[in-house]
Parts: structure tokens; C-alpha cells; sequence
């Protein structure tokens, strides 16, 4: 099984040590390139249907990034 090594993108040092420490073909060691709001507003029947927003937390917020990365399965 192959593994995503995601770090955030304001822990570079993490990144570059991740990054060598783990030269495992089946290990990818990744930045988070995610920023803002992904959704465009607009007034579109879909977005009346969403109530609330999906993601609950930011990301600062959120136990999962407490060390700076997360891991996730690979996908196939």
C-alpha cells in the first residue's frame, strides 16, 4: 500500500526532512496547495440547497494537522 505524506505549507523545514527521510518509491511526501475558499459564490439553486458550510473546522483548527502533516492512503 502507498502512502501521501501531506505537510503544511508554512512547515518548509518539515517538508525538506519528510522529504528525505522517506525515499520509499511507495511513500510521496506533498505540500498542501489548498488556500481559501475553493467555491465561487454565486446565486445558483445549489448553492440555496448548502446551508452550511461542508468543512467544519480550518484547517488551523483541525487535530489531524497538529504535528504539520497528515497521512493518507495513496490513491491507486
Amino acid at each position: 500500500m502507498a502512502f501521501l505524506v501531506i505537510v503544511k505549507r508554512d512547515e518548509e523545514p518539515l517538508y525538506t526532512y519528510l522529504q528525505q527521510h522517506f525515499q520509499e518509491p511507495e511513500v510521496t511526501v506533498l505540500v498542501d496547495r489548498r488556500h481559501g475558499e475553493r467555491r465561487r459564490t454565486s446565486d445558483s439553486a445549489a448553492e440555496e440547497r448548502r446551508r452550511t458550510d461542508r468543512r467544519q473546522m480550518p484547517n488551523d483548527a483541525d487535530p489531524l494537522w497538529k504535528y504539520g502533516f497528515r497521512v493518507a492512503p495513496s490513491p491507486p
